[in-house]
This record gives structure tokens, C-alpha cells and sequence, in this order.
């Protein structure tokens, strides 16, 4: 539970992601969260590297936004299904939640990046992940 920062580069990567599905900046909280699901559910893990925590930190925000309580739980238990590995210490959540969002920002911007000016992200969203 603790306060976190975005990297620059996710930070421009977010506020793109927030235009493109026309957030406000009040609605910040709902682009961290599609991001984390975005990152938690990509095929491939993110980089868990030494090089990108000493990046330059830009936008700082805390961890509760993406869940409170049993989400928290539920937060962490997905991570360790995806990592396969346990997570000990709160501050050690805190990083792979922030990682998470960060790759999953990644990867929504390569996806907004690909459609053609016709196209829309939220549609493309829905059509992505509807069962």
C-alpha cells in the first residue's frame, strides 16, 4: 500500500491511453486499472529489470487505487499465478503492480499505434476481449 511512479515514458504512455478512450484526468484511476489488466493478462511477462527501476520517475500514485482489501488479495494471487513465484512483503507487491500497469501501458499504446485513423480503441477493446 504504498505510493509508486510511473516512469516517464509510461507516464506519456498514459495520459495517450486516457485521450484516446476520452478519460478525464478524475478518471485517472480507470486507465491504471485497464492497464493493469492489460499487463496481467498479456502473454508475456513483463522485464523485471534493475535498469528500468532507476529509470526517471515522473507521475506518482498509490497502489489502492487499483484495489482495496479483497481485491488486494485477489491483485496479489494473480500476480503470483503469473510470476510463479510468492510475493513476501507489501513493497515487493507494490513493484509488480506498478510493473504490471507499466507493461500493460506498453502494450495499449502499441495497440492504439496500430489502428488506422477509423478505428476505435474502446471498439477495438470490446472486440479484443468479449467472450
Amino acid at each position: 500500500m504504498a505510493v509508486v511512479k510511473l516512469s516517464k515514458s509510461s507516464t506519456k504512455f498514459l495520459y495517450k491511453v486516457m485521450a484516446e478512450l476520452d478519460l478525464s484526468q478524475n478518471e485517472r484511476p480507470l486507465a491504471l486499472k485497464l492497464a493493469f489488466a492489460k499487463g496481467i493478462a498479456a502473454d508475456e511477462l513483463p522485464i523485471f529489470s534493475e535498469e528500468k527501476a532507476k529509470e526517471t520517475k515522473d507521475f506518482e500514485f498509490n497502489t489502492l487505487v487499483i484495489g482495496r482489501d479483497l481485491e488486494r488479495t485477489l491483485i496479489k494471487h494473480l500476480i503470483i499465478n503469473k510470476i510463479q513465484k510468492t510475493i513476501d512483503h507489501e513493497n515487493e507487491l507494490d513493484h509488480y503492480i506498478l510493473t504490471f500497469i507499466e507493461h500493460g501501458l506498453k502494450i495499449m499504446v502499441n495497440e492504439i499505434e496500430s489502428l488506422t485513423s477509423m478505428d476505435n480503441y474502446l471498439l477495438h477493446l470490446f472486440e479484443k476481449h468479449s467472450v
